[in-house]
C-alpha cells in the first residue's frame, strides 16, 4: 500500500531543502513498511526513477542510489520486511551497473558505492550474486570495474610501531628518499618524505 507513494518521495528529492528529511523518512520506513520487493519493482519504484530519460534531475538519481546503499547496508537489521536476497542483488546489481554510464559525476560515484556495498555484504550469496553482474564490467567498462576491485578488496592497516621513522632505526622504507641538498654542503642528505 505504501508502493504508490515511493515516487512522489522521491520526487522530493529535488528540492535540496527537503532532501535530508525526505531520506530520513524513507529509511524509517524501510524494514518496516518497505522492502527490496518494494523498492525493485519496475512500474512506479527505484528503477523508473534512476532512468534518465523519466527523470532529468541529476539530485533525484543520486539520492535514489544513496538511499538504496542505506538499505543494502542496513538489510536485516530493521524490521521483517528488510532482508536482502541474492535476487535482490542481482536486480540492486544491474541498477548499479546500468548507472556507472550516467551522465552525472555524482550519480556515477553512487552507483560505485551501491556496488561496493553489495560486495561488502556478509551474506556469501548476496556476494556471489553480485560478482556475477559485475562480472560484465570487465570487458564494458574496465576502469570501473577495477575500482570496484580496488575499493572491496579489505585493506590491512600498517603496523605505527614497525615504521623505521616512528620505532627510531633511521633506516630507509618505501615513501622516504635521501638526497642530497643543493644548497648546503655536498655531503648532508636531507629526507624527503614522499606521500
Amino acid at each position: 500500500y505504501m508502493r504508490p507513494m515511493l515516487p512522489i518521495f522521491f520526487g522530493l528529492f529535488k528540492d535540496k531543502k527537503v532532501t535530508k528529511a525526505a531520506g530520513l523518512c524513507l529509511d524509517k520506513m524501510f524494514g518496516n513498511v518497505l522492502s527490496f520487493d518494494n523498492l525493485l519493482d519496475k512500474t512506479d519504484a527505484l528503477p523508473s526513477s534512476l532512468d534518465e530519460k523519466k527523470e532529468r534531475n541529476s539530485l533525484v538519481r543520486k539520492s535514489c542510489l544513496e538511499f538504496l546503499t542505506r538499505c543494502v547496508s542496513r538489510s536485516g537489521m530493521y524490521g521483517k520486511k528488510g532482508d536482502l536476497t541474492p535476487l535482490h542483488a542481482k536486480d540492486i546489481s544491474v541498477l548499479g551497473c546500468d548507472k556507472l554510464n550516467d551522465p552525472d559525476a555524482s550519480t556515477r560515484k553512487s552507483a560505485t558505492e551501491l556496488l561496493v556495498a553489495l560486495l561488502g555484504c556478509k551474506n556469501e550469496d548476496v556476494v556471489l550474486a553480485t560478482k556475477t553482474i559485475t562480472a560484465s564490467l570487465e570487458a564494458s567498462n574496465s576502469r570501473a570495474f577495477k575500482a570496484l576491485l580496488m575499493a572491496s578488496k579489505p585493506c590491512a592497516p600498517a603496523s605505527i610501531e614497525s615504521s623505521p621513522i616512528i620505532s627510531g632505526t633511521g633506516q630507509n622504507h618505501k615513501g622516504v628518499n635521501e638526497r642530497e641538498n643543493p644548497t648546503r654542503n655536498s655531503k648532508t642528505k636531507v629526507k624527503a618524505v614522499t606521500l
